[in-house]
C-alpha cells in the first residue's frame, strides 16, 4: 500500500481542500474509514473500489469518479484486487457552493470529473499530476480554483463549519454559535440537519475528532492526553468519545491505521 498527500498551495483552495492523497494499493484489501469530518472525492484511475451497501449487506462497484458524505459511523470499502486513485479530502465549507447544495440526499448523482474540465482531467488519468514521489499539486489548484471561483458561496453554511473549526473549546456552547449566526439554536438545529444531516452537537463532535486524531496521528510522539487541548474535558471523554465514534479504544484505533492517514484502519498486520 501507498499513499502520498500534498495540500494545495492556493491560500482561497486551503479554505476547501484540506489535502491531495494518491492511493495505490497493489493487492485486494478491506477497510474501515472512520468519521474525519471531511467530505472524499475521489476518481479512480485503475482498478475497482466497492463500498459496503448496508440494506444489501453487500460490497457494491462505485462509480470511478464520485464523493462519499461526511459520515457518523464507521464505513467499509473493498479493494477486490488492486486500486491506483486521486483522493480529494474536502473541508465542509464546500457545501456552502450551489454545486454541493443538497449533497447528503443527492451526493450519488455528483461526480468528481464535474470539478475540473477536459484537459485537467486527462491529466489525472495519466497520473501527470505525480513528480515521483511527490503530488504536483499546480494543476489540481488551478483546475479546482476555477472551478469554485465560477461560483458563489452561501456564506452562512461556510461560517458555521468554519466555527466548529475555530473554536472547539468545551466551554463553547451551541447557543453561542446561534448567537453569532444571530438566529435562535431551534433555527440552527434545522439549519444544520438539512445541509449536513447532522444535530450541531453531532457535527461538533465530528469536527473535534476528526482534527483531534489527525492531530495525534502526526504527532506519534505525544500522549493522547493531548487531546484535552482540543475541548474534551479529561482523558476518559476523549475515550468514550473515541469508541462511541469508531468502535475502538486509541490504542486499538491508531494501531490499525496503516498508512500516513488518521481515518483508514485496516485489520491483521
Amino acid at each position: 500500500m501507498k499513499l502520498i498527500e500534498a495540500r494545495p498551495n492556493s491560500t482561497f483552495l486551503q479554505k476547501l481542500i484540506d489535502r491531495y492523497q494518491f492511493y495505490h494499493f497493489q493487492n485486494g484489501v478491506v477497510a474501515k474509514s472512520i468519521p474525519n469530518g471531511k467530505i472524499e472525492g475521489w476518481i479512480v484511475i485503475d482498478g475497482q473500489l466497492e463500498l459496503l451497501d448496508s440494506q444489501q449487506n453487500q460490497f457494491v462497484p462505485v462509480e470511478g469518479y464520485g464523493f462519499y458524505p461526511m459520515s457518523k459511523e464507521v464505513n467499509l470499502f473493498r479493494i477486490p484486487e488492486g486500486l491506483i486513485c486521486l483522493n480529494i479530502k474536502m473541508h465542509l465549507t464546500v457545501l456552502s457552493y450551489p454545486f454541493f447544495h443538497g449533497f447528503f440526499q443527492h451526493w450519488r448523482e455528483l461526480s468528481t470529473a464535474s470539478l475540473f474540465d477536459e484537459k485537467s482531467f486527462a491529466s489525472i488519468q495519466a497520473l501527470s499530476f505525480l513528480q515521483q514521489e511527490n503530488i504536483d499539486t499546480s494543476m489540481l489548484d488551478k483546475a479546482l480554483e476555477r472551478f469554485f471561483k465560477q461560483q458563489k458561496a452561501v456564506p452562512k453554511l461556510s461560517q458555521i463549519i468554519v466555527f466548529m473549526m475555530e473554536r472547539l473549546n468545551s466551554s463553547t456552547k451551541i447557543s453561542d454559535l446561534a448567537n453569532t449566526m444571530n438566529m435562535s439554536t431551534k433555527t440552527l438545529e434545522r439549519l444544520t440537519y438539512k445541509h449536513f444531516s447532522l444535530s450541531p452537537k453531532d457535527l461538533w463532535n465530528i469536527i473535534r475528532f476528526g482534527i483531534t486524531t489527525a492531530h495525534l496521528r502526526r504527532e506519534e510522539t505525544q500522549k493522547l492526553i493531548e487531546a484535552l487541548s482540543f475541548g474534551y474535558y479529561d482523558q476518559s471523554h476523549f475515550n468514550k468519545t473515541c469508541k462511541k465514534i469508531t468502535g475502538l479504544s486509541p490504542k486499538e484505533l491508531f494501531s490499525q491505521m496503516k498508512l500516513p492517514t488518521n481515518d483508514l484502519l485496516f485489520d491483521g498486520d
